[in-house]
């Protein structure tokens, strides 16, 4: 029985030659099986199912620029979401100023790093729409729409509006990303946990603080740091394209 086995091609062997045997093993077989197994020996040589790594195609040039470009963006917002608390601390250890309503932290210094991180987070999330397959339409809408409002939160950090607009719509990127299958599940569950906590922070800073300006500012930051695991795991879905589901944008 081995040489009828031996006439299956190697990739073949390789994968089901020792679940055949053993079943082979437990029930000797009979002529109809030998001619089973030779016919079977003739399919698998014509019409292979198990390719080997030599017998994959090759990438074309362009699907490889694809996957860089994804990857340096991913790095991009990666390193966006690095820069954004950067850009928290920087304005909460500013100097306080006093004017006719009180105190509050002058974080003109942090401005500059919020608005490149700002751009640098817009671009991943203007890739994450291209790649993102033709049925995410929730998904891809809620990618595109964000980055306005987020950069013009980065141009004017006060304005928070915008900023719980620009979270509002990375959450309909998660959810719209693991309906569609496009982003994995653990993906989606960190950026939907993360906003939610922004929200949860920054509701919580708007009862606490009142007019409060320098426990508001406060709230501010840690709502500003509580966002970044929602970028880091943008990025690291471009990064590691494999960790999306595959499917391939329109």
């Amino acid at each position: 029985m081995s040489r009828l086995v031996a006439l299956y091609p190697r990739p073949w062997r390789d994968r089901y030659e020792e679940e055949l045997l053993l079943l082979i093993s437990e029930r000797p077989p009979t002529v109809g099986d030998r001619f089973d197994l030779i016919r079977g020996a003739l399919d698998a040589r014509l019409h292979p199912q198990v390719r080997t790594k030599a017998d994959a195609p090759a990438p074309s040039p362009g699907r490889d620029y694809d996957l860089r470009v994804a990857r340096w963006l991913g790095f991009a917002a990666i390193l966006g979401a690095v820069l954004w608390p950067a850009a928290f601390v920087v304005a909460a250890t500013g100097p306080v100023v006093y004017d006719g309503f009180g105190a509050y932290r002058d974080g003109g210094a942090a401005l500059p790093i919020v608005i490149l991180a700002g751009v640098l987070l817009a671009g991943g999330l203007l890739r994450q729409a291209i790649q993102l397959p033709a049925d995410a339409r929730l998904a891809r809408g809620g990618a595109l729409a964000a980055i306005p409002f987020l950069v013009l939160f980065g141009m004017g950090p006060w304005m928070w509006p915008l900023g719980l607009t620009a979270i509002l719509l990375l959450i309909a990127l998660a959810v719209g990303g693991v309906r569609s299958g496009a982003w994995p599940l653990w993906a989606s569950v960190a950026v939907v946990a993360a906003s939610l906590g922004v929200v949860a922070i920054g509701a919580l800073g708007a009862a606490v603080a009142g007019g409060d300006r320098m426990t508001g500012g406060a709230f501010f930051v840690v709502a500003g740091l509580a966002i970044v695991p929602a970028w880091l795991v943008l990025g690291a879905t471009l990064v590691r394209p494999q960790a999306l589901a595959g499917k391939s944008p329109a």
